[in-house]
């Protein structure tokens, strides 16, 4: 960053503990700060300190609902459907699922690649327009081939693309 004066450095200390995060995890980022929370958790900039690389921490949490065993299974699933359609994803418009991190009793950690954009609906809520958009949640993933008729419409509302709710008005 620039000013009038100079340049502008930020320095992280490589040695600094988050005591909010496991030791795995800080053992190899710095958490920089927090840049947003949804339904299960919270996304944190983070810094790997071996490549030195800006990436965005996903931590799901489960401690803040109470969970029969079989909403906890779904759950579980939901996730693992979710990570396997990641890893076998390759696109420019769909962030790079990295690694799960740890898993802990109540969370799991998530290393995706850094969308400098930021936040999608405060994006939006800005006056921001986008051409296209990069994804960012599968969290209602199905594999599907050329024989596949879905009929379920699911999602986020508020990003749902103009035809798809004006066919759904029209039922």
């Amino acid at each position: 960053m620039a000013c009038q004066f100079g340049e502008i450095l930020t320095y992280l200390d490589s040695n600094h503990v988050d005591s909010n995060f496991p030791k795995e995890l800080n053992h190899d980022f710095i958490i920089v700060r927090h840049l947003g929370k949804g339904s299960y958790g919270e996304v944190w900039l983070s810094k790997n300190k071996k490549t030195n690389r800006k990436n965005a921490i996903k931590c799901l949490t489960r401690e803040s609902r109470k969970f029969t065993e079989s909403q906890k299974k779904r759950l579980v699933d939901k996730l693992n459907k979710e990570l396997d359609l990641l890893r076998m994803l390759d696109h420019p418009d769909v962030v790079n699922f990295l690694e799960a991190n740890i898993c802990k009793p109540n969370s799991i950690y998530l290393t995706l690649e850094l969308m400098s954009r930021g936040n999608l609906r405060e994006f939006l809520i800005d006056g921001g327009q986008l051409e296209e958009s990069t994804i960012t949640d599968f969290g209602l993933p199905k594999l599907v081939n050329d024989d596949t008729i879905c009929k379920t419409y699911c999602g986020t509302p508020l990003y749902l693309a103009p035809e798809v709710v004006l066919s759904v008005l029209r039922r």
